[in-house]
């Protein structure tokens, strides 16, 4: 009801528009109400006071009107309309009876007005000033200082009418006003939520479409690497009898391996930014990590003539539970760091046990980072400076991906640098760990199956790929046959027609992907190559991509590029699972 009579009576541009707008025109129209109200007390009067202040308040109602309407002036017209209102109702009073006046009725109107259009603070301070008005009246009637009698001649009915009569109409104004501009500012809220539901969906799409973008330009780069490292390994075997002919090769290999370091760091900022990364847990001695991470960057330290220097005596017999691909990732980043801003001296990686968390450390002598720039070091494409950046190169991702996968585990990471000369990076992880004595390395076994005559089907639509993994295939397993077929369905007839000890499968092809030809192949009832062994050859390095292939009954994943000891050692792996398991 209040809704339709504030449609009827009430502008209907009242509410529209910014709020400082809304707040001069309904002010405004307040004055306009002023006017109308003093003009009417002034031809009605009173014989306690002189009725021609309602001809001075209509004059500062309506020049307060005018000058809101036009925006001449701003809340300094609104606070000087309220006071006068305020001066006006004080003398009234004080001539008509004091706390007995009619006129007292409008101190609550002075107080609505100031709950509507000022803020907390001022209405706060409004309302105990209105009250100690009402005290002040009080006081003063009972000590005499104004008279307390109110008139009762036939005159002053009209105007006490007329007073009861503005204020229920001011209050009625006041009331469709205010459930109006509350009906307005939900509507805007619903409209504005709308917005932003549909700004959501916009940006979750132009994620998604990102993620797919660069997870499918990523697949791309891989594949041609892929065979530009595998035959880049075959020159080098063919060419090792002229060193200057292999010094090329490996600058070869070199160029591409940054490559595709960079493609991975693009990947995994990519999906850790969209907070898609999950974290796997298993059980991994401390020092086999760090032996990884350092038969990785040896060469690299031999070729700048420096020490690469490993200290795990205080982890030595420890196993500790938690990602450990994603730990060798931020180690890999640290030490990657370290050796390219290290030109002279030594580098070295330790671990340690500290308070329940295990510590890493990387120290490097290199060239040291100002303390002004340790805190930007890890946010993502930032470097100490641009001559840094030109001289060292580096995308400053590495860093930035370190800093976001230790958070993901919930450690905390950091540097300490003079500035001048040398610097200590290091993360603290909280992962279980537990003393295991007596452990040894479980010994390799691809010695074992590099001597039998395997028999591998290799299925991919690249010809390319397919060229690489069988030379890689002879390499590793010289005495092996390996049958190329470049389909799913292909690759079913083949094992159909012939026995085989591995099928080796690219995930990516036309007709039935790889995942789809494997759930084939363990759905198939009482043939004897439903458990044989399959191996997914994919680019995609996700660990939700892997759990796909896993659960589609694929028993490992080998990611290009394709390294041959890698490939040689999870081929062996497998084999040995699989003749285990069939071993009565």
């Amino acid at each position: 009801m209040f809704a339709r009579l504030a449609f009827l009576l009430l502008p209907k541009d009242l509410f529209q528009g910014r709020p400082t707008e809304r707040l001069l025109r309904v002010s405004g129209w307040t004055y306009l109400c002023g006017v109308v109200v003093s003009v009417v007390l002034f031809f009605i009067g009173h014989p306690q006071y002189d009725h021609r202040v309602h001809v001075i308040s209509a004059a500062v109602f309506l020049l307060s009107y005018v000058s809101v309407r036009i925006g001449v002036i701003h809340y300094s017209w609104i606070k000087f309309g309220a006071l006068w209102s305020l001066l006006e109702v004080i003398y009234i009073t004080v001539h008509t009876g004091g706390i007995n006046s009619p006129a007292m009725v409008w101190m609550s109107i002075i107080g609505v007005v100031a709950i509507l259009f000022f803020n907390r603070v001022t209405t706060q301070i409004s309302i105990v000033f209105l009250f100690s008005l009402y005290i002040f009246f009080y006081i003063a009637g009972q000590k005499g200082w104004i008279a307390n009698e109110v008139s009762f001649a036939p005159e002053s009915i009209a105007w006490a009418f007329t007073y009861k009569v503005s204020v229920m109409v001011m209050v009625l104004l006041g009331a469709l006003a205010t459930d109006w501009m509350y009906a307005h500012l939900l509507e805007e809220i619903d409209t504005h939520n709308k917005n932003l539901e549909e700004t959501q969906q916009k940006i979750l799409r132009a994620q998604s479409h990102k993620d797919e973008f660069i997870a499918s330009i990523g697949h791309e780069l891989r594949t041609p690497m892929n065979a530009i490292l595998g035959f880049n390994g075959i020159l080098r075997q063919e060419l090792a009898a002229n060193p200057a002919d292999v010094q090329t090769v490996d600058l070869i290999k070199s160029s591409t391996q940054q490559l595709l370091q960079l493609v991975n760091n693009i990947l995994d900022f990519s999906q850790l930014q969209a907070n898609r990364v999950q974290l796997s847990h298993e059980k991994f001695l401390l020092s086999d990590l760090v032996n990884e991470v350092m038969a990785q960057y040896l060469p690299r330290a031999k070729q700048k003539s420096l020490r690469l220097v490993m200290d795990v005596k205080a982890v030595e017999g420890i196993w500790a539970t938690g990602d450990k691909q994603r730990i060798k990732q931020i180690l890999n980043n640290l030490t990657d760091n370290a050796l390219k801003f290290t030109s002279q001296g030594q580098i070295d990686i330790r671990v340690l046990l500290l308070e329940g968390r295990v510590y890493f450390e990387v120290q490097d002598s290199g060239i040291g980072i100002p303390p002004e720039k340790q805190s930007q070091i890890f946010q993502r494409f930032e470097q100490a400076n641009l001559e840094t950046s030109r001289q060292y190169g580096g995308s400053g991702l590495g860093l930035a991906i370190a800093d976001r996968l230790v958070k993901c585990m919930a450690g905390h990471i950091g540097v300490k640098s003079n500035g001048l000369r040398g610097a200590t990076f290091w993360f603290s992880l909280p992962l279980p760990t537990e003393r295991i004595a007596n452990t040894k390395p479980s010994p390799s076994m691809h010695t074992h199956w590099s001597k039998e005559a395997l028999r591998f089907l290799l299925v991919d639509d690249n010809a390319v790929n397919l060229m690489v993994a069988k030379l890689m295939l002879n390499k590793c397993f010289p005495h092996c046959q390996v049958t190329e077929v470049v389909s799913g369905q292909a690759a079913l007839d083949a094992l159909a027609q012939s026995p085989y000890d591995m099928v080796l499968m690219d995930v990516v092809m036309p007709d039935m992907d790889g995942p789809t030809v494997t759930q084939a192949i363990r759905h198939l009832q009482g043939v004897s190559y439903s458990n044989i062994p399959v191996m997914a050859i994919t680019a995609n390095t996700h660990p939700l991509d892997r759990e796909r292939y896993l659960a589609a009954g694929m028993n490992d994943v080998i990611h290009k590029p394709l390294e041959s000891d890698l490939m040689a050692s999870k081929i062996a792996e497998v084999l040995t699972q699989q003749q285990e398991g069939a071993t009565p």
